[in-house]
């Protein structure tokens, strides 16, 4: 399965998107609600969009009435000083209403301002316990877990705990890993 990874809050844009997606048959579409690099959040997208749970849930809910297989979202736990499990409960809460059954979790807050994009992805503690928490609190929900999983051991037992783990800086930085995953 191949997923487009997309980034934006103007539905008119999100529906092309779509459009795009059905159109070179892809089998997910993934909104990133995760990016903190400044330019992003000039774009009035990425991370800073956790500000704005309801658009979000709207910007999902037209994604999935104008796609015709899964829709996704990439997250993190929260953003700058809204770093409990309440802010990131209530934002699984609303945006899952919009009826997307899959989302990854970085599990790291977002600091949008004072750290770099490169920064965000190390100095922010990861808390895989959130996570936990988030996927017994909504059972229905797929939680993909991503962040500081350096190696396929570690991607192995998380799997085992997750619903599945993201592993793209550990596949960016070593790709011949994978040559014997199976």
């Amino acid at each position: 399965p191949i997923a487009l990874q997309v980034g934006g809050s103007e539905i008119g844009d999100l529906i092309e998107c779509c459009k795009y997606a059905k159109n070179h048959s892809y089998d997910e579409i993934n909104l990133n609600v995760g990016c903190p690099s400044k330019a992003v959040q000039k774009g009035a997208f990425g991370a800073c969009l956790m500000k704005k749970k309801h658009l979000v849930s709207d910007c999902l809910k037209y994604m999935l009435d104008n796609f015709d297989k899964e829709v996704s979202m990439k997250c993190r736990i929260g953003i700058d000083n809204q770093t409990s499990y309440d802010f990131f409960s209530e934002f699984i809460h609303t945006t899952t209403k919009s009826g997307i059954k899959i989302v990854y979790v970085h599990a790291r807050n977002a600091i949008l301002s004072g750290l770099s994009p490169k920064n965000n992805r190390n100095i922010p503690p990861l808390k895989y316990q959130y996570v936990s928490r988030i996927k017994k609190d909504f059972p229905n929900i797929q939680f993909i877990i991503n962040g500081g999983i350096n190696n396929l051991d570690m991607a192995l037992k998380l799997s085992r705990e997750y619903d599945g783990v993201m592993i793209g800086r550990l596949i960016q930085s070593n790709p011949f890993c994978l040559l014997k995953v199976d």
